[in-house]
């Protein structure tokens, strides 16, 4: 699987690399970007695991897992936009955000698989949905889904089967908290 860098170091990106862990992976094949220097120096310590800037884990990965705020994708995939290698698997964990949305900020025929977790994951018994994007090889989405397997079990959405993603609960809030102030 080659290196993985993590992007976004919150609740769900530790659950990912410490399931990585857990499973077996050696922490110098495991990169992590994160915003605040005390929650990177709290990873470091912890799990022994390299932060880098995000531009710089980007060319460094093979595969490449974004678990950053749906109101932050945008801003991420224009940065590291220009590091994404055709070999690399880029996998979004982001709630709402299309491959569709991922693949049009990065160079064109890049490979994206959307996962959708659910919160058992921070047991090891989660399960999370994935589903390969317009570029995606099956061993791609296979990769994936080996990701995925550290932190419970994961199931594959074909494309096909694929509906249109509901707002997220955020979302939501967020339109009826302004409804109701009207």
């Amino acid at each position: 699987m080659g290196t993985v860098a993590i992007f976004g170091a919150g609740v769900m990106g530790e659950t990912l690399l410490s399931g990585l862990l857990r499973a077996g992976r050696p922490a110098d094949s495991l990169l992590i970007t994160e915003r605040r220097p005390e929650r990177a120096a709290e990873l470091v310590e912890k799990y022994g695991v390299r932060v880098l800037e995000n531009a710089e884990a980007a060319a460094l990965a093979d595969t490449l897992v974004l678990v950053v705020k749906p109101q932050d994708m945008g801003s991420l995939l224009e940065e590291i936009g220009p590091h994404v290698d055709g070999g690399n698997l880029v996998v979004s964990l982001a709630a709402g955000i299309t491959t569709s949305f991922v693949e049009s900020r990065l160079p064109e025929g890049r490979s994206v698989v959307r996962v959708m977790p659910n919160t058992p994951a921070l047991v090891d018994q989660g399960m999370a949905a994935v589903s390969g994007g317009a570029h995606c090889a099956p061993e791609q989405v296979a990769e994936a889904e080996q990701l995925l397997a550290a932190t419970g079990k994961v199931l594959e959405v074909p494309r096909s089967s694929r509906t249109p993603s509901p707002p997220s609960p955020a979302a939501g809030r967020r339109t009826s908290s302004t409804s109701s102030r009207r």
